[in-house]
């Protein structure tokens, strides 16, 4: 994979006559397309019957793609099992709560947790894996397609007895024994004290109508059965065919499985990014965070975008816990919208950039989710934008090679934090976890520096600043490793909430090692009623804010210092004075906890000050300050690539200086800048390339 960026589509040639896939060959080789993803929807095909395989036409498309020079990532098909499977094996369909199983007609029938699934998975993808290699084309396998519970289940959650018995055996695996688990969960509430193992039932939404603690496993065991599957397919294709790349592919920040676990044991991580799906408009700030999310939960810091919107999206009916819902048809990318979305992912570490689709499908579901080409297959104005953005990429490509995102700050990202708050606890705060977290990092991203998105398992040591937004529930070690950065002289930022509940999801009583290291107890709080907000008055001598009012909404907490000095007060409703922003300091380093929910703004500023604080320095010095211009850099030795976009719809002027730089060049045109201050003109959704030494 290394020394060529990866820049293809999907392509589902089963779906048209050999004209078109002749047609498309041309296409591809005009465009420049050097790898395509085929196969991962085609049990049907590979398996029309039981035990009998067909892999020829597959061989003869992965030939076809090899003589005209571009490379293939299989799919293993188990996304979607054939009529004859569910037929024989109804009990692989998910089955809800009530016990009723899901009706076929879809994609994603299936539990993870199933034996016979698991037996028919291992038999078709071993065979894949078997026919292919030795295919020098074949460069990779993806695992099944943006695994998830899916359309199949209304709840998103499968309750067939193979699910809940895998649960009671998880919960014995981690708590031993009974009595064990009824002290750690308080089952006593409710009279709920178990006998045994086989007596517990998984909980159903509403979850906040179960324990707490129990529901926290279920959504962790949710998760682990994805994690598990995806591993059991990995290992086969790992055993089988050694000399190929495995990943599977994610779909941003999709809330039900914990992707850092999911992707621990892949080559390469994947993931879907469609920044016009079911809205109007979008933010980039969001997309960017998707990719820095991603680029971290690769174990080597590798990824790719295996789907990458190319046109407009087709409409899509949903069942969530509110009801029947369904996304409107989408709106066509811009004119330069696709070639600055390929330069956002590559920017923020993409070794590879696939579009879905290569050409529109005229059947099936997917019939407006528009590809690189229309239904007719005539190349117009989104096939040229990409055309252009790829004959770029070849000019540059060994400019990009080798570079990488280097962060001196982080946004911890915790699932179980967004489980115990947005799921179980979901709509009991007037502000969620995922919202905090976007806003959290984009306030890092406004101020114009690299940012990983981490999970708390990791190591600290690396950055300067970690932003921890609503860290709702966190197990002893975390609070161990975050004890240890700020000790070290790491400086943490701390939102509302922070540190509520422990491992088990239990409301935390023992805080001392917590009060060490923010130098608070919490005096007071209340949920803010959805009118009202609460005046924050920062002191004259606060080393961040010194002397600014400003509000916060939604929550209220204020603090008792024990070791942390007061930066700013509140005043509402019957509190005044209150300390709402406390500063500790604990070793080397520093703890700011805030007591209300600050808007984007205010946050925004409040992090520009704790990066001056701790001299982390913005990729550039802006001159006129642009919101809508994003600035992002990957760097090799004592060199910087640093990517400018233009995020808004109307034309601009990118004004900065580079300070202690010598030599820059604008990648794009071989055309050397002047060092110093700069001053660029962007057209609407423009992209600019330097680099910098």
């Amino acid at each position: 994979m290394r020394g060529v960026l990866l820049l293809g589509a999907a392509h589902y040639p089963e779906l048209w006559t050999s004209e078109v896939f002749a047609k498309d060959l041309e296409l591809m080789k005009r465009i420049g397309l050097n790898v395509v993803r085929v196969a991962e929807f085609t049990w049907s095909l590979l398996e029309p019957i039981e035990g009998r395989y067909d892999f020829v036409w597959l061989h003869e498309l992965v030939d076809s793609y090899g003589r005209n020079g571009i490379r293939v990532v299989l799919g293993t098909p188990t996304a979607t099992p054939p009529p004859w499977l569910v037929k024989k094996y109804p009990d692989v369909l998910p089955v809800d709560f009530n016990g009723v199983p899901a009706r076929y007609g879809v994609r994603r029938e299936y539990c993870p947790n199933n034996p016979v699934y698991r037996t028919l998975t291992e038999r078709i993808v071993r065979r894949l894996a078997s026919e292919f290699r030795d295919d020098g084309n074949v460069i990779g396998f993806q695992i099944d397609n943006e695994v998830h519970w899916g359309e199949a289940s209304s709840w998103r959650y499968c309750y067939c007895p193979y699910c809940i018995a895998r649960f009671r055996e998880y919960l014995r695996a981690r708590y031993g024994d009974i009595d064990t688990l009824n002290k750690a969960m308080g089952t006593l509430v409710w009279s709920h004290r178990f006998t045994d193992f086989d007596e517990i039932t998984p909980p159903k939404p509403p979850f906040d109508l179960y324990n707490r603690s129990l529901t926290i496993e279920w959504l962790r065991f949710r998760s682990l059965s994805w994690v598990e599957y995806v591993r059991f397919q990995a290992s086969i294709l790992k055993e089988v065919a050694p000399d190929k790349f495995v990943t599977t592919n994610l779909m941003g920040l999709y809330p039900e499985i914990d992707y850092y676990e999911l992707c621990r044991d892949l080559d390469v991580c994947s993931t879907d990014v469609y920044p016009k799906f079911g809205a109007d408009t979008y933010d980039p700030a969001f997309i960017a965070l998707i990719y820095d999310a991603t680029r971290n939960m690769s174990r080597n810091r590798r990824f790719i975008v295996m789907e990458l919107q190319a046109g407009a999206t087709d409409g899509y009916g949903y069942v969530s816990p509110e009801g029947i819902g369904v996304f409107k048809l989408g709106v066509s990318p811009e004119p330069g919208e696709i070639r600055k979305w390929v330069y956002q992912a590559v920017a923020h570490g993409a070794e590879g950039v696939l579009f879905w689709n290569w050409r529109t499908n005229c059947i099936g579901k997917e019939q407006f989710w528009h590809g690189i080409l229309d239904h007719d297959g005539i190349p117009r104005r989104r096939f040229n934008e990409v055309e252009k953005v790829f004959s770029e990429l070849y000019r540059i490509g060994k400019a990009v090679d080798g570079t990488s995102v280097e962060a001196k700050t982080a946004v911890l990202l915790s699932y179980d934090s967004l489980w115990a708050a947005d799921v179980i606890e979901r709509g009991y705060y007037s502000h969620s976890y995922v919202g905090e977290l976007i806003k959290a990092y984009k306030a890092l991203w406004l101020n114009r520096v690299e940012v990983d998105v981490i999970p708390p398992n990791s190591t600290f040591e690396s950055y300067g600043v970690i932003v921890a937004p609503f860290l709702y529930l966190a197990d002893g070690g975390l609070v161990d490793r975050l004890r240890e950065f700020v000790y070290r002289g790491g400086v943490l930022l701390l939102t509302p909430r922070a540190f509520t509940k422990d491992e088990y999801n239990r409301v935390r009583i023992d805080d001392t090692k917590i009060q060490e290291l923010t130098g608070v107890k919490i005096k007071e709080y209340t949920r803010l009623p959805a009118d009202s907000e609460a005046l924050v008055k920062f002191t004259e001598w606060s080393p961040i804010m010194h002397g600014m009012t400003v509000r916060g909404s939604s929550w209220l907490e204020v603090y008792e210092p024990v070791t942390a000095n007061p930066i700013a007060y509140t005043k509402w409703s019957w509190l005044s004075d209150e300390p709402i922003v406390t500063l500790n300091t604990y070793g080397k380093g520093e703890t700011i906890a805030i007591g209300t929910v600050l808007p984007q703004d205010v946050l925004t500023n409040l992090v520009k000050e704790i990066l001056v604080f701790k001299n982390i320095a913005p990729i550039i010095h802006e001159d006129d300050y642009d919101p809508s211009i994003e600035y992002y850099a990957r760097v090799m030795g004592t060199g910087k690539l640093i990517f400018i976009i233009n995020h808004g719809a109307t034309d601009r002027k990118a004004k900065f200086e580079l300070k202690n730089i010598t030599e820059v060049t604008d990648l794009l045109t071989d055309k050397k800048i002047e060092p110093g201050k700069i001053e660029l003109p962007l057209r609407a959704h423009d992209v600019k390339i330097l680099s910098v030494k």
